[in-house]
């Protein structure tokens, strides 16, 4: 109803009257057709200007997931994913999620910090576990900062299962985020691959 109001003054606005100068019918016309090409009187701002929003955030439309069980983190991902699991129990939390075309996941895992005084003792029981695993290959690692903490980022490949990913750890004081996305089937890391890793890393987010 309140639109159709708005459209009716409008038009009654847009009505000349008999005595107007012709510059002054002119600047009238004039008016109300940018408002017109700029606005849609059903909808309010165009499609076009909802898509520039859109395309300005590549997040925008994701999905927020929170750790339930424990205030470990939150992160977001693709809305029309599936998620596998989410969820967990009291000192650890788990997120798997799966793009439903191309298989590729994200993975979040949390753990409470009871032992590791930095990054760098928890990581060299990571060394040790991906040490045993066969198939397990290092391509790069570099040290960054993550939601204001230290972490360590890892191009990896699993020629096992013919599957690149990045790992992200994240470490905390109370806990220890591993944010992982796999590529299945890919058997190098792609500009692609690592532009999305760091979309999904840059929405994590510590609440403890």
């Amino acid at each position: 109803m309140g639109t159709n109001k708005k459209k009716n003054n409008l038009k009654n606005s847009s009505l000349p009257s008999q005595n107007l100068p012709g510059g002054a019918l002119l600047a009238i016309v004039a008016t109300a057709a940018l408002f017109f090409a700029f606005y849609d009187v059903k909808s309010g701002p165009i499609a076009g200007q909802a898509a520039s929003v859109e395309s300005a955030d590549p997040t925008f439309g994701w999905y927020l997931y929170q750790t339930k069980t424990n205030s470990f983190f939150q992160v977001e991902y693709p809305y029309s994913w599936r998620v596998i699991y989410g969820g967990g129990f009291a000192g650890e939390e788990n997120l798997y999620v799966q793009s439903p075309d191309t298989k590729t996941t994200i993975k979040a895992l949390a753990r409470a910090n009871e032992k590791y005084k930095d990054l760098d003792s928890f990581l060299k029981e990571i060394n040790s576990s991906n040490g045993s695993r066969i198939g397990y290959q290092l391509i790069s690692e570099e040290k960054i900062m993550l939601d204001g903490r230290l972490a360590v980022k890892r191009e990896e490949y699993w020629t096992d299962r013919k599957t690149s990913s990045i790992t992200t750890y994240v470490f905390d004081n109370k806990s220890i985020v591993q944010l992982q996305t796999d590529f299945p089937g890919s058997e190098f890391i792609t500009s692609e691959n690592k532009a999305f890793h760091g979309l999904v890393a840059d929405t994590l987010k510590f609440v403890n």
